[in-house]
């Protein structure tokens, strides 16, 4: 279990899992689109897990792989709730889509810490 979280902070595994949580809050965000279809699994997945990964990336804290699993999944299950009721409570039977905020947030939070792992710590 530790080879396994050892790997986990090496920079380029680091590199390629901010790289595909961008590009799946791009898909996601492109699943909007009425002509796009994205399986409701792979839906479900994204929401519990790539907006936490993307949120606790900026950080840049080392958890360990259960520990990181776990605050990924609560992290993202919270801003889910936590954007739903927001919506609800203050703009109820608006047409404001919901969906696109955790798409761009999740993007955002990507980016920033894909850019991070591109440069070279000194």
């Amino acid at each position: 279990m530790k080879l396994i979280g050892r790997r986990l902070h090496d920079r380029r595994i680091r590199l390629v899992l901010n790289f595909v949580a961008l590009l799946s809050s791009i898909v996601m965000l492109a699943a909007l689109l009425p002509s796009v279809r994205v399986p409701s699994l792979v839906q479900i997945l994204y929401y519990l897990l790539v907006p936490g990964y993307a949120l606790i990336r900026i950080v840049d804290h080392p958890f360990g792989v259960l520990d990181g699993l776990a605050i990924v999944v609560m992290v993202s299950f919270g801003l889910l709730v936590g954007l739903t009721a927001f919506f609800q409570t203050f703009f109820p039977g608006s047409g404001v889509n919901q969906s696109l905020f955790i798409p761009l947030i999740a993007i955002a939070a990507s980016s920033l810490s894909f850019r991070a792992s591109l440069v070279k710590k000194s």
